[in-house]
């Protein structure tokens, strides 16, 4: 069962937030968007893991432009 968004760490919400307003139909990277909000890559790593048990993207394994956002999380 998705948990409610008002659950999401604040990493979390801002990771949603940049993959929402990313041009283009290219995933940004884990690095990239740890290098655009000024995170560390294990913490951009373990809220990409949060978001998709929340049901917002799925994560596909071995692929660095891996993150596809679901309908909840385009919404």
């Amino acid at each position: 069962m998705a948990r409610k968004a008002k659950e999401l760490t604040t990493y979390s919400r801002r990771i949603l937030d940049h993959l929402r307003s990313h041009p283009g139909p290219i995933p940004p990277t884990r690095a990239e968007i740890a290098a655009a909000l000024g995170l560390h890559t294990s913490s951009v790593q373990n809220s990409l893991r949060q978001l998709q048990e929340f049901g917002y993207l799925e994560l596909i394994e071995r692929t660095s432009r891996g993150i596809v956002l679901t309908e909840l999380g385009k919404s």
